[in-house]
C-alpha cells in the first residue's frame, strides 16, 4: 500500500514580514551573514529580484538578486538548515533562469567563499564556470572569493 502526500509549496516575493526568518536562516548559513538592516537594505533597493519558497506561510528558502539591463547578480541563496539537500536551491536557480529568460537577461554572476565547497560544487551543477579568484577578499577572514558566472540561451 503506497500513501501519496502532496506538499504545496510556492514562490513569492520577499516582504519585509520576512526579515525576522531570513535573518534566522542568515545566522544558520553563512558566516559572514547579512545583519537586519543589510536586509531591509536590499529589499528597497530597485532593481532586485529577491524570492522566497514558502510552504502554509512559512519561508524555507530565499534568494537575493540584483539584475541590470544584460546580467543578474546572484547576492544570497539559502535554505533552512533541515530541509538543505531536498531541491528547494535547484528550484531556486530555475526560478532565476526563467526570470532571465523573461527580461531577456544573458548572464548570471555570483560571488562564493573559496572555503564553501558545498555552494561551489551546487554552482557547478547548475551550469555555473569560475571565472576569477579574489585573493583575501574577505576582510575579518582573510579567505579567497571565487567569481562564477553562467550564460542564460536566449530562445
Amino acid at each position: 500500500m503506497f500513501i501519496i502526500i502532496h506538499v504545496v509549496i510556492y514562490f513569492e516575493e520577499i516582504v519585509l514580514n520576512d526579515i525576522s526568518k531570513i535573518y534566522q536562516i542568515e545566522n544558520d548559513s553563512f558566516k559572514h551573514s547579512w545583519n537586519i538592516s543589510q536586509i531591509k537594505s536590499e529589499l528597497i533597493r530597485k532593481k532586485n529580484y529577491n524570492i522566497c519558497i514558502k510552504k502554509n506561510n512559512n519561508l524555507l528558502a530565499y534568494a537575493f538578486c540584483r539584475f541590470e539591463a544584460d546580467f543578474l547578480e546572484i547576492m544570497k541563496i539559502a535554505t533552512v538548515k533541515s530541509l538543505r539537500r531536498k531541491g528547494l536551491a535547484n528550484l531556486i536557480m530555475s526560478k532565476l533562469n526563467d526570470f532571465c529568460i523573461k527580461k531577456e537577461i544573458n548572464s548570471i554572476y555570483l560571488e562564493v567563499n573559496s572555503n564553501n565547497l558545498e555552494a561551489i560544487n551546487f554552482y557547478k551543477k547548475n551550469g555555473f564556470k569560475t571565472d576569477s579568484i579574489r585573493k583575501n577578499y574577505y576582510q575579518k577572514s582573510r579567505e579567497d572569493a571565487i567569481l562564477m558566472s553562467k550564460k542564460i540561451i536566449l530562445l
